[in-house]
């Protein structure tokens, strides 16, 4: 049994999300019956994570075991053969039988884009989020430095997480701007459902003056929801990497 591990970018507005659903268009699907057509084989991938509905993701890992003979650089170009043009194969390469693309993932890197123009240009509409009002940078910018480290963010947990431990280690969080973009980098091991669209979106209420920086420490101290900020849209968001020991 060979285990095969893929390095996978996509374009989220095009997909109900990763997670393989019925009767929807997902990421996993699609690349699930793209292996089929290759290697004969009912194959279940497993993945770093699981991204929403119009969540983006430039450097995706994934793995799966396989006992085909397709040579391990062949499964590159004929997935992508196979696969819609939204999601790409950008690397393909033989692993360790032990390797396992979630639990040895050691570092997750996320991008947030929130555009500030008045009228962004529609051509990034599934690519940005928009918010055309003034921000207190400098606020957002000092109320971040309380999402650094190891705690719990069940206040910023999406919906059906379920008994999902909320502790969590942001290990640094960037904010900088790019054009008129302000651009919110976070890396950590791993997040919460939702997490990093609510982190972000409780830093944009901070920035418009609804939440006071200073209240930041109290809301992850309170582990309740109905404190934080709003969820951000999806569109924004980006896995930019994750990394391995290995790799």
């Amino acid at each position: 049994m060979r285990n095969i591990m893929l390095t996978v970018s996509y374009d989220g507005s095009l997909f109900f999300g990763f997670q393989k659903q019925e009767d929807v268009v997902t990421v996993q699907g699609e690349i699930e019956n793209a292996l089929k057509k290759i290697t004969g084989e009912d194959i279940n991938i497993i993945s770093a994570g699981r991204t929403d509905r119009g969540v983006h993701s430039l450097r995706h890992i994934i793995n799966f075991y396989t006992d085909s003979n397709v040579g391990v650089l062949n499964f590159k170009t004929a997935l992508n053969h196979f696969l819609p043009i939204g999601v790409r194969v950008l690397d393909s390469k033989e692993v360790s039988e032990d390797f396992h693309s979630r639990f040895d993932a050691k570092m997750k890197t996320y991008k947030y884009i929130l555009n500030l123009d008045e009228v962004m240009d529609p051509i990034y509409y599934n690519y940005k989020a928009n918010f055309p009002y003034p921000l207190d940078i400098k606020k957002m910018k000092r109320a971040k430095e309380y999402f650094i480290g190891k705690k719990s963010f069940k206040a910023f947990m999406g919906p059906r997480t379920g008994n999902t431990n909320p502790v969590r280690e942001i290990k640094s969080f960037e904010i900088y701007k790019e054009n008129n973009d302000l651009i919110f980098l976070i890396k950590g091991q791993s997040f919460i459902r939702n997490q990093v669209r609510i982190m972000v979106g409780t830093l944009v209420d901070i920035g418009r003056g609804l939440i006071r920086e200073d209240e930041l420490e109290r809301i992850l101290d309170s582990e309740d929801r109905t404190k934080a900020g709003v969820t951000l849209s999806p569109n924004g968001l980006y896995l930019m990497e994750i990394l391995y020991d290995e790799f």
